[in-house]
C-alpha cells in the first residue's frame, strides 16, 4: 500500500488544491479545535459527556464486546453463539 501525503494546517486555497487531486490524503490537524475533540482529549468521561448531551433518545443497533475481544466480534467458542451481545439501545444506554 503507497503511502498518502500528509498536510498539516493549510489554508482554504491549499485545500481546493489537494481536493482536485482527486487522491487520498492526510489532514492533519484539520478539525484539532472541535468541541468533540477537545472533549476527546481531556478524558473518556468528558468526551462520552460530550456526546450524551447531543445524542437523542432514540434506540440504534448496538454492539457491545468485552476488553478480551479486543474489537473482533466474532462466533463463539460453539459456533453457535457471540463474543459480543447486540440489540437495540440509546446513545445516553450505550456510553454508560
Amino acid at each position: 500500500m503507497p503511502d498518502i501525503k500528509q498536510y498539516r494546517d493549510i489554508s482554504s486555497d491549499q485545500f481546493e488544491q489537494i481536493r482536485l487531486e482527486a487522491a487520498p490524503v492526510a489532514l492533519r490537524g484539520l478539525v484539532a479545535d472541535w468541541p468533540s475533540v477537545k472533549a476527546a482529549q481531556q478524558s473518556d468521561d468528558a468526551i462520552a459527556d460530550y456526546i450524551g448531551r447531543h445524542a437523542n433518545d432514540e434506540p440504534a443497533g448496538v454492539y457491545v464486546a468485552p476488553p478480551q475481544a479486543k474489537g473482533r466480534l466474532f462466533y463463539g467458542m460453539d459456533t453457535q453463539s457471540y463474543n459480543f451481545n447486540h440489540g437495540p439501545a440509546t446513545v445516553t444506554q450505550a456510553l454508560t
